[in-house]
């Protein structure tokens, strides 16, 4: 079962803003995560809304701490309320969807009974253009919807994720893979160990630049006044 007492709530997420991620899982994390993948998957692929929900049920059976729901999901209305009925976090990818759509999805959670929601923007191409990302809607859908909201990035490099922090993105959603010759379909566009490595350590600095807006002087800098 996954250990819901190691990971932050989306509240605290959006209270400190900074980045978290775990490096480490034992052999029986390891197998639950498999196993949880595998759900996800059944899910993705379900035939009809009743055989999604019963995947949800299952993965309840596991004990997960929180559920996502992407972005060719977001439209099954059943399958959200089903999550959002659960009380978990609750994570939606906003990919080929409206505002409209957006507000219908969020609409149902609430309604269903989703307290924590994060809402991540998400351009469904793969790999997706950097020029397409859009990233300025992020501050956009936390004013509209009043949750937590991050970024899904299917783009090529780590630009669009360092940038969408300064943009009060608290999630970031980035395909891995440990190394490219595995192939598969989103080998491509997926980050390796040392891409993944580089854009963790540059959204924590770009996070701890964004800062505040604000013209005192730092104890630092107020060292060059005599300069002036």
């Amino acid at each position: 079962m996954v250990d819901s007492t190691a990971l932050p709530t989306m509240k605290a997420m959006a209270k400190d803003r900074k980045p978290t991620y775990r490096a480490q899982f034992d052999g029986h994390r390891r197998l639950a995560a498999a196993v949880i993948l595998q759900a996800i998957k059944d899910m993705s692929g379900a035939d009809s809304n009743h055989e999604r929900q019963t995947a949800v049920d299952f993965l309840e059976d596991l004990g997960v701490s929180a559920y996502k729901i992407a972005s060719f999901e977001n439209n099954h209305i059943p399958l959200i309320r089903k999550v959002a009925a659960t009380k978990k976090p609750l994570i939606i990818s906003t990919g080929v969807s409206s505002e409209l759509d957006i507000s219908e999805a969020v609409e149902n959670a609430r309604d269903a009974g989703c307290v924590e929601l994060a809402l991540l923007k998400c351009t469904s191409d793969y790999p997706a253009k950097v020029s397409e990302s859009n990233i300025a809607s992020i501050p956009y859908l936390a004013n509209k919807f009043q949750c937590v909201v991050g970024l899904s990035d299917h783009t090529l490099g780590i630009g669009a994720a360092i940038g969408s922090v300064t943009l009060g993105a608290s999630i970031i959603e980035k395909h891995f893979i440990t190394s490219r010759e595995l192939g598969g379909v989103d080998s491509s566009f997926s980050a390796n160990e040392e891409e993944f490595a580089l854009m963790v350590r540059e959204v924590e600095n770009a996070w701890y630049a964004t800062g505040s807006p604000t013209f005192d002087l730092s104890e630092s800098e107020k060292k060059s006044l005599m300069f002036k």
